[in-house]
């Protein structure tokens, strides 16, 4: 008589009696590349339950989903609301965004646009016009919503469970990322770095260095670093590099403690 298929838990709460949720790794709402999805191992409270933390790093690319007319779920149209200088959709003929250059407030569809500067995460802004084609350049903050660092190690540890397997990321090793992502309990670090060229997501598959478990994830051409193990020494380690290699420039690090 065949056995019985393993059950295991769910990845996040430790639940053994539950119906399995699709997970995308990667929030739709980003466009989650094909097959970068867990079909077991995440129940629905917590696919559902973890939702705002998955929020947290769509507000971040609110701007390149409009851009790229990425649909949020249910076919809903993508939207720029997370920013107070900032608003756009997707329009019937592309994208349309409004951005207040300052230095007043300004009020678009009834409601209020603030100015641009370093106190709303958008900065720098500049415009140019060459005949009929303008141009809008403007800096945007990352990491400045502490959800953000929680929806990565949502990744991080949901990357483990598809290379490796469940078995894998339900080792206890990883209980202090799950009460991180879960409860915000604990701090865990990212490092922030450009990727160069390209727009879209990659996720590659975990490493082992000589100290800590790295994941490295790019989305929109932005590389964050990851370090699942609760001493951070292996981002310890990288950021050591760095800071010999390159100095200060193209790579910043995100909350944890400085080694």
């Amino acid at each position: 008589m065949p056995s019985a298929p393993q059950v295991h838990a769910c990845l996040w709460c430790g639940a053994t009696r539950y119906a399995p949720s699709l997970e995308h790794i990667i929030p739709e709402a980003l466009g989650c590349p094909e097959g970068f999805v867990l079909h077991e191992g995440v129940c629905e409270r917590c696919n559902n339950g973890l939702g705002h933390v998955d929020q947290a790093l769509v507000r971040q690319f609110e701007v390149q989903t409009v851009m790229a007319g990425i649909p949020r779920k249910k076919g809903r149209r993508p939207t720029i609301e997370g920013w107070a200088p900032l608003r756009g959709a997707q329009g019937p003929n592309g994208p349309i965004l409004h951005l207040n250059a300052g230095p007043d407030d300004v009020i678009i569809d009834g409601r209020p646009l603030k100015p641009a500067g370093r106190a709303t995460g958008i900065h720098s802004v500049e415009m140019s016009r060459d005949g009929r084609v303008g141009t809008l350049r403007f800096s945007m903050d990352i990491g400045r919503d502490p959800k953000l660092r929680r929806a990565l190690y949502k990744i991080g540890l949901e990357t483990v469970a598809l290379y490796f397997g469940l078995p894998r990321a339900l080792d206890p090793a990883f209980d202090p990322v799950r009460a991180y992502v879960r409860h915000s309990a604990g701090d865990f670090a990212v490092i922030v770095m450009d990727a160069g060229a390209g727009d879209g997501h990659e996720v590659s598959a975990p490493w082992k260095g000589p100290e800590g478990l790295i994941v490295p994830v790019t989305i929109f051409g932005v590389s964050f670093l990851l370090d699942l193990l609760q001493d951070q020494k292996g981002l310890d380690r990288i950021e050591g590099e760095l800071r010999k290699t390159r100095g200060g420039e193209g790579w910043s690090r995100l909350g944890g403690r400085r080694p």
